[in-house]
C-alpha cells in the first residue's frame, strides 16, 4: 500500500544564495489544467507563521524518478516574481499556506491526487494518517538528494485544546483563546511533530467503509510544526480543495 499512496507526493527543490531547501509537492487536475501544490513558505521563502520573507529564489525544481534505473529527471520552473506574481506576506490566519503553479503536462505522466478525494471524509476521523514526503536530511547532502519517507499518526480531535494548554504554559500572558481557536476554519492537528522537508505534503487518512474495507482518502496538506503541544499543522482537506479548484 505504501507503494502505492506515495506516489502522489513528489520532492521540490528551490535554491537562494547557494543554499538548497527541500519540500514536497503534489499534483492537481482542474478543466485539463496540471497544476503544482506545495506550500507558500517552500515556494516562496515567506513564512506565515513569522509573517516575513526567509529567502527568495528565481528556480524551482521537480525531480522525477526515471523507473526502473537509479537515474532523475529534473524539471525547472521560472518562479521569479514576474512569472508567478509578487510575494504577499501574510498570516496563516488570514489565508492557507498553498500555493500552485500551472505545469505543462505533456510527455509527463503524473499521479493526480484527484484520485484519493472523496469531500465525503473530509469531516470523518481517520483510523490513522500517513504522510509521504522527503525530509531533510542530517548534515551536508548533494543537491537534489532525496529520500521518500513515511511519517504515520493520528488526527487529534482536541488538538486545539492541547494548542490552546501548551501555549498557555509556555508563554501564560499570551491570552489569545478565541483567536487561537479561530485557526480551526482552515487547519487541524496531526499527534506528533514532524520533519523539516515533509512541508507540502499530502496527508492521507484511512477509513473503514461499510463492508469494513479499508480506503485511503486525502484529507489536508502538511503546513509545520506546533512545538508547545507537539503537534504538526495540517490544512484543512475542503479548504486545500476550494485553493486548488479556485
Amino acid at each position: 500500500m505504501d507503494g502505492i499512496l506515495s506516489k502522489y507526493s513528489y520532492p521540490i527543490f528551490t535554491i537562494s544564495e547557494n543554499v538548497q531547501h527541500s519540500a514536497t509537492g503534489f499534483f492537481f487536475i482542474e478543466n485539463e489544467i496540471t497544476y503544482l501544490v506545495s506550500n507558500y513558505h517552500a515556494i516562496k521563502g515567506m513564512s506565515p507563521m513569522h509573517n516575513r520573507q526567509n529567502w527568495k529564489a528565481n528556480e524551482l525544481y521537480l525531480k522525477l524518478e526515471i523507473p526502473s534505473t537509479n537515474n532523475f529527471q529534473l524539471i525547472k520552473f521560472d518562479i521569479r516574481e514576474e512569472i508567478i506574481g509578487e510575494t504577499e506576506i501574510f498570516y496563516m490566519s488570514d489565508r492557507i499556506d498553498l500555493f500552485k503553479i500551472q505545469v505543462n503536462a505533456q510527455d509527463l505522466n503524473f499521479n493526480y491526487i484527484n484520485e484519493i478525494i472523496n469531500p465525503d471524509v473530509f469531516n470523518k476521523i481517520p483510523n490513522k494518517v500517513l504522510i509521504y514526503g522527503y525530509p531533510n536530511p542530517e548534515g551536508n547532502q548533494d543537491f537534489f538528494w532525496s529520500k521518500l519517507s513515511k511519517f504515520e499518526s493520528q488526527l487529534n480531535p482536541d488538538g486545539f485544546d492541547r494548542f490552546y494548554q501548551g501555549t498557555m504554559l509556555k508563554m501564560p500572558l499570551f491570552n489569545e483563546r478565541d483567536k487561537m481557536y479561530a485557526l480551526s476554519r482552515f487547519y487541524f492537528f496531526v499527534d506528533k511533530m514532524i520533519l523539516g522537508g515533509y512541508s507540502g505534503a499530502p496527508i492521507i487518512g484511512e477509513f473503514e467503509n461499510d463492508q469494513g474495507e479499508k480506503e485511503y482518502n486525502f484529507i489536508g496538506v502538511n503546513f509545520g510544526n506546533e512545538p508547545f503541544s507537539n503537534q504538526t499543522w495540517a490544512i484543512r482537506g475542503d479548504i486545500a480543495l476550494e485553493y486548488c479548484k479556485s
